[in-house]
């Protein structure tokens, strides 16, 4: 094999891992959205004096500290994966992007399941965990910020890898007809 066929085999394989990895990290961000709002359902559903009479009645066992690191580590450990692949084969920009993108999506988790702020004393005790409206808007804040990061790092990825620019949010009924405002590169 002549050098200039490895070297075309070594950049094609380059671009799959890179493909692989942005991939990977695209999809599992999706995740953290959906074990965030799991969390913050439980903290709401499992909370309270109803809680605690159900688990003293033994209709339900108690919340294990250890089940919920397992699905943590489940959820979160791809996601993982992905960010240290794309610190092995990714571009210096898509480190920058991918490191954005792991910061937000610890923002969201972090946002979803701080204490309610809606009851206390008392009041917690005997309704469980309620959150304000404040809090809902800034974890909703926080959501629409990973999406836009996983947005950018999309962009990103279709730029490097070749793909054709696209309008990632834009649904079927919602493109344009008018390309002038978006030339292909």
């Amino acid at each position: 094999m002549r050098k200039e066929e490895r070297d075309a085999e070594s950049a094609a394989e380059h671009r799959r891992d890179r493909r692989q990895a942005y991939t990977q990290l695209l999809g599992a961000a999706m995740m953290v959205v959906h074990t965030a709002g799991m969390m913050r359902v439980t903290m709401i559903t499992r909370s309270g004096l109803r809680e605690g009479v159900d688990i003293a009645i033994r209709l339900r066992k108690p919340i294990e500290p250890f089940d919920i690191d397992d699905r943590l580590r489940r959820d979160w450990e791809p996601l993982f994966e992905a960010w240290t692949h794309i610190w092995a084969v990714g571009s210096p920009e898509a480190i920058q992007n991918a490191n954005r993108l792991l910061d937000t999506a610890v923002e969201v988790l972090g946002t979803g399941t701080r204490r309610g702020e809606a009851t206390e004393g008392v009041a917690r005790w005997l309704l469980g965990e309620k959150f304000t409206p404040e809090q809902t808007a800034n974890f909703m804040k926080q959501v629409r910020a990973l999406a836009q990061a996983r947005k950018e790092f999309g962009e990103l990825m279709r730029r490097e890898l070749g793909s054709e620019v696209a309008e990632l949010f834009l649904r079927p009924e919602e493109q344009r007809t008018d390309t002038t405002a978006h030339p292909s590169p």
